[in-house]
């Protein structure tokens, strides 16, 4: 259905008057939603059939032309590398709306040097039907590869910066497993293994039993994971059935090797607080204790770096 050329000319009025800068002050953020919802609009009357394509051309231009004006304007405030990298884009996708690639590419540029970029980042541009036109230009191809390459290289930096040198202290001989039996820890020699000591009821083990396991699955290769249930002042039996209430209470079964560890036991780890996670090289040694908010991300990178040197 193509779109009468009454109503293009009448489209093209309302979005000159919608677009005009107004006197009122406009918040930042608002500006680039504005600039976002601007070119949404752009893209689909872009692909809209139409009698009239001079004046639909005109009417992209104009909400392109503004999307630019309004990021920039949103620029002078926004500077977290996450608005930095959204505002980039925006003006990457502007444009592209406009045919101007190497701009486009240049934009690009400054989103991929935001740092530090998220994981999904790459992959995300890479997959951005905005940036279709861009996918067979090599030097779209060679931004992002240059910029994963840069990632992942800072990835293993950082991953690395988080494991002492040398090994702080010995995880315990022996640690006494849910079922009643003993484990001993010679067992996990030879390859790195990280242990999730938590405390059964505590609302931040439920949240972040869910990373643990995905770590875990990530990890499977590398290294060994444990969940090491605080007893505090607990008997082995009081900290067995709250264990089992959690599983319940949460359905969140603890899909690891379950140990018991005592206050003795925590200490000697150098721990703190609780939940914290304790990394451990091949040889039995602490390398790392990490507690509270750490990043997915750098453990698994370290686990592989303990397992492979690289």
């Amino acid at each position: 259905m193509r779109t009468p050329l009454s109503l293009v000319r009448s489209t093209l009025i309302a979005l000159a008057v919608a677009v005009a800068p107004v006197a009122r002050a406009e918040a930042p953020a608002d500006m680039a939603a504005r600039a976002d919802a601007e070119l949404d609009t752009a893209r689909q009357m872009r692909d809209t059939p139409t009698d009239d394509p001079a004046a639909r051309d005109a009417s992209v231009a104009v909400l392109w032309q503004d999307a630019l004006r309004l990021y920039d304007a949103a620029g002078a405030t926004l500077d977290t590398p996450t608005d930095r990298r959204h505002l980039a884009v925006g003006r990457a996708r502007a444009h592209v709306l406009a045919g101007d690639t190497l701009a486009a590419l240049e934009a690009l540029q400054q989103a991929v040097d935001a740092t530090p970029l998220p994981a999904d980042f790459l992959p995300a541009l890479r997959a951005d039907a905005w940036f279709a036109p861009l996918v067979d230009d090599p030097r779209f191809d060679a931004l992002v590869t240059a910029a994963a390459e840069r990632r992942a290289q800072r990835i293993r930096d950082e991953a690395v910066a988080l494991l002492s040198p040398e090994a702080s202290a010995p995880v315990p001989k022996r640690l006494a497993a849910v079922d009643g039996k003993s484990l001993s820890t010679r067992k996990l020699r030879g390859a790195p293994a990280a242990l999730y000591v938590w405390a059964p009821g505590t609302l931040s083990s439920r949240d972040q039993f869910p990373t643990v396991f995905a770590c875990a699955e990530a990890t499977r290769d590398q290294a060994a994971w444990l969940a090491l249930a605080y007893l505090g002042t607990e008997g082995p039996s009081t900290t067995r059935a709250r264990i089992r209430r959690f599983e319940d209470k949460y359905d969140l079964p603890i899909a690891l090797p379950q140990l018991l560890v005592s206050v003795s036991a925590v200490e000697q780890m150098g721990v703190v607080d609780v939940p914290s996670l304790v990394i451990v090289d091949a040889d039995g040694g602490v390398r790392a204790v990490l507690e509270k908010d750490w990043d997915a991300e750098l453990v698994q990178r370290a686990l592989v770096w303990l397992a492979t040197g690289s």
